[in-house]
Order: C-alpha cells, then structure tokens, then sequence
C-alpha cells in the first residue's frame, strides 16, 4: 500500500504536472524569442531608408500581440492548477519535513521539495519573458521615437506608428487572472512558504 500511495503522488502529484509545465515553458519560450528576434529587428532597422515598412512592422506587431492574447486566456487555468499543485505539495513536504520523525523519509521529501522549487521558478521565469520582452520593445520604439524625431527625418506617419507601439499595453500571463507571473512572485511565494513553515513550526 505504501509503495502504491508513493506511486500516485510521484505520478499525480510530480509528474502529470511537471509535463504540462514543461510543455507551457517550452510555448512561452517560443514566443518569447519571437518577440526578442522583433526587438532586434526594430531595433537595427532603417526607416529612413525604408519608410514603406513601416505599416509592415506594426501590422506584424498586431498580430503577435493577438496571438499572445490568445496565448494569456488559454494558459491561464493551466497555469493556475500548475501553481496550485506546486504550492500544495510544497505545503505538504514543509509540513511534514517540521514534524518528521522518520528519517528514511527525508531523501524523498528532499526530492519532492527541490522538484518544485524548480518547477514554480521555472514557470514564473518562463512566463515573465513574455512582459520582459514587450516592454525592450515599447523602449526600443521610444528610443527610435526620439531619435528620429530629432532630427526630423520621417514624416507624421510614421512617427504615430513608433507611439502606437510604445503605448502598448504589455501583457502578463496570469493564474486564473488572479496572479499576474512576473519574477517578483517568485519573492512573494518563498515570503508565504516561510510564513506556513513558522506557522507550522509553533504550532507543533
């Protein structure tokens, strides 16, 4: 029975969600880099000596931003039954590394306990490159913004699409549209964990 419960936590509790959050990390990061590899196309491109892509790129821009839309809603209860598992389970092997008493245990809780370390941190940092890489490009569209406006070289056009892109809002993957993922939750959940563990600790 021991041996059968262990297999259904490792596989419920550590494996199912590890492949899905796994599979999430792997799509964000594709979209991650496609909008890294816009940044530096903006970034080392001349519009002065071509004015005509102009509308290219924002229309480009228009569409990956609805794409990430899209991206946002479908991953939010994913994200938000990932993190809950997590927090659970991280929940559950504080609690009981504090009231341990055998010590054959220890190994697994250890094991359990790193794996979701890794998986809540690989998920927020996975998820806030999306918001990262949204905001290098508003800051490369500011700059380009001034660059060009100061010396007076492209025409009203063009320079109400740079403020189009700069006044975009950036968007954050969410947990169930509760959680905003940024690196900063990362802070905020190991400040909570730590509150449980005392808890738990002068309770027992």
């Amino acid at each position: 029975m021991i041996f059968v419960g262990g297999y259904v936590h490792g596989t419920v509790i550590v494996e199912f969600p590890t492949l899905i959050a796994l599979s999430i990390c792997y799509h964000v990061k594709r979209w991650a880099i496609l909008l890294s590899t816009y940044n530096i196309y903006l970034k080392n491109m001349d519009f002065h000596a071509n004015p005509a892509n102009f509308s290219n790129i924002f229309q480009e821009y228009i569409i990956i931003e609805k794409h990430l839309r899209i991206l946002k809603e479908t991953l939010s209860i994913p994200l938000l039954l990932c993190l809950s598992c997590a927090f659970v389970n991280s929940y559950i092997m504080l609690s009981e590394t504090l009231q341990l008493n055998e010590s054959f245990r220890l190994l697994d809780i250890c094991t359990y306990s790193i794996m979701d370390v890794l998986f809540t941190a690989g998920l927020t940092i996975a998820c806030s490159m999306i918001p990262e890489n949204m905001l290098k490009i508003k800051t490369t569209a500011g700059i380009l913004l001034d660059r060009y406006q100061l010396y007076d070289v492209i025409e009203e056009k063009e320079i109400h699409i740079l403020k189009r892109i700069e006044g975009k809002n950036i968007i954050y993957l969410t947990a169930g549209d509760v959680i905003n993922i940024k690196r900063s939750f990362l802070l905020s959940s190991s400040g909570t964990l730590l509150t449980y563990g005392l808890l738990i600790y002068n309770l027992g």
